[in-house]
């Protein structure tokens, strides 16, 4: 094997420098920590990048995602359809608020959820006499979903519409025209700010919206349900005076994080541009070679590249396994994203025994897939060694 890497290649890593550390050092040294200026400021930035109305921070994406089901009305005996590959959280979203959580099976090329099969089984489960209230789609590793197609299903059935956009700030797609978040088909998008995210807060998330009752619903909805001001609070007595109205959470961003989620902001279209160049290497260093399947970006995409998926087929059962070690071995720590959701045992024991047959494509995606080195930092000589790298290990290493 010729050569290793002097430095671990994750397959995600923040990217925090001499700026971002002077943003928090002024917080520091402000008289606000948490709830001051900073949040509002991360908000406007969002809302002004992304082009919805409002934006609403929050303590990370899964809060986020949480709050989205609360503000949408998302309540026992709702069945909320999820693709089958994503985080948990996608779904648990829904577990959350008492929802049923329904998988379906994905695009074999984007990896978002299939619309003809969320079509499918929205007819299917009406006909069984289930209440099915919304949609989540996912732009799975920074690749918008087919948008208007599961907008043109929601509207037909009167569904809801939301976007789990955690690996796509900055993503467009309808040849550049929409960006993830402007909600012109997702009743709300939900970001993360995870230190593997296209920006950081440590760790963070929002919620955009066009719809202003939302957003105010989910403003209050983060901080205890807790109203304020006398255009807020009822007989209100003085400012001191607070009303609780909602059963809320401590789900709030602090200052000091949204002081780095400005300056990362700042920077983001420099991130992607990176992240889009290295994808292009690999695209060119891999072309020709059978044995890794490269990712599929769609007509009129423009992926933001969170995350960059392969795909081989392995010879023999632990062949992922062995190959997985073999590029550890060599510097190079690869990851899976991810296992179907239905096989975790949440769901398995609430499932089916046979849920996966109906499922074919995220099982033959799980069974394909390893993420490899995507962040800002990498070199093309980074690039070059994983490419040389994995192709050596997959030539060399039995079973894989």
């Amino acid at each position: 094997m010729e050569g290793h890497s002097q430095r671990l290649l994750t397959y995600g890593r923040q990217c925090i420098d001499e700026s971002d550390e002077r943003a928090i050092l002024e917080v520091l040294r402000s008289p606000w920590l948490t709830q001051g200026p900073y949040v509002e400021r991360l908000e406007r930035a969002l809302v002004e990048r992304c082009g919805a109305s409002h934006a609403v921070v929050c303590a990370n994406g899964t809060a986020a995602l949480h709050l989205a089901a609360l503000g949408l009305g998302w309540q026992p005996g709702d069945v909320v359809l999820v693709p089958a590959i994503t985080f948990v959280a996608s779904a648990n979203c829904a577990a959350y608020v008492g929802a049923e959580p329904h998988f379906v099976d994905i695009d074999p090329h984007t990896l978002a959820i299939d619309p003809s099969r969320a079509e499918d089984a929205v007819r299917s489960l009406r006909a069984k006499g289930r209440r099915v209230r919304a949609i989540v789609g996912v732009d799975m590793t920074g690749h918008p979903a087919d948008w208007a197609a599961l907008r043109d299903i929601a509207d037909r059935h009167e569904l809801q519409l939301l976007d789990d956009a955690c690996h796509a700030l900055g993503a467009t797609y309808a040849g550049g025209a929409r960006r993830i978040g402007d909600g012109v088909h997702a009743d709300a998008t939900v970001l993360s700010f995870h230190p593997v995210k296209h920006i950081t807060t440590g760790e963070g998330g929002a919620i955009l919206t066009n719809d202003a009752r939302l957003a105010d619903r989910l403003a209050s909805l983060r901080s205890h349900g807790i109203r304020r001001g006398e255009s807020q609070v009822e007989g209100w007595e003085g400012p001191w005076h607070l009303d609780m109205t909602d059963l809320g959470f401590n789900y709030r961003l602090s200052d000091l994080q949204c002081a780095l989620g400005l300056s990362q902001m700042a920077k983001l279209d420099h991130f992607l541009q990176r992240r889009r160049a290295i994808a292009a290497e690999y695209a060119a260093a891999f072309a020709g070679h059978e044995d890794f399947k490269l990712p599929c970006t769609a007509a009129g995409v423009n992926p933001a590249w969170h995350l960059h998926v392969l795909r081989t087929h392995f010879d023999q059962p632990d062949g992922r396994k062995r190959f997985f070690a073999a590029c550890l071995e060599r510097n190079i720590q690869l990851q899976v994203h991810y296992r179907p959701v239905p096989q975790n045992t949440f769901y398995r024991r609430r499932l089916p025994a046979d849920v996966m047959q109906g499922l074919p494509n995220a099982k033959r995606y799980y069974d394909e897939c390893y993420s490899i080195p995507m962040y800002p930092q990498l070199t093309s000589e980074d690039v070059a060694y994983v490419v040389r790298t994995l192709c050596e290990v997959r030539a060399r290493v039995p079973g894989t």
